[in-house]
């Protein structure tokens, strides 16, 4: 079912209209607070209405979360049943996509460059322990004709 660029405009209007007016009856300044849970119940609401075409970037991260901290089958099907996750299948499917991926073949002529940054975190403030500290990195690679 293919609907008309109107339709689609109007819709998302009166989704916008309906999430800040359920949001505005909150007394809260934290208008980041507000945006990041109207984008959940959007993401909801179009993943229930197109389930096959649609996959929340925010569910996924969600699911993820989730069975990483609990690795429970029974938990994720319960969220994915109410809207708020992926089903323990999408989840398994993501995986095995990953691990089936293999490596990149890079040619010898490729120009590669590696970026790393580290972040400190005063956690004590939250939990009364130590800082944390992490690392992450990304490697850039453009073929080789791109640099003399």
């Amino acid at each position: 079912m293919k609907l008309d660029p109107e339709v689609k405009i109007c819709f998302q209007k009166v989704l916008d209209a309906l999430l800040t007016e359920l949001q505005k009856r909150k007394k809260t300044s934290d208008t980041n607070k507000i945006e990041r849970k109207c984008a959940a119940i959007n993401h909801a609401i179009i993943s229930a209405v197109r389930r096959r075409s649609f996959l929340s970037n925010i569910q996924i991260g969600i699911e993820l979360t989730l069975h990483r901290l609990y690795e429970s089958k029974h938990l994720t099907d319960i969220l994915a049943a109410m809207g708020v996750s992926i089903s323990y299948n999408e989840i398994s499917l993501d995986r095995n996509s990953v691990i089936n991926a293999g490596s990149p073949k890079i040619s010898d002529e490729a120009f590669i460059q590696n970026m790393f940054g580290k972040v400190d975190v005063n956690v004590g403030t939250l939990d009364g322990l130590n800082a944390f500290h992490a690392m992450g990195g990304i490697q850039c690679i453009a073929p080789g004709t791109a640099y003399p």
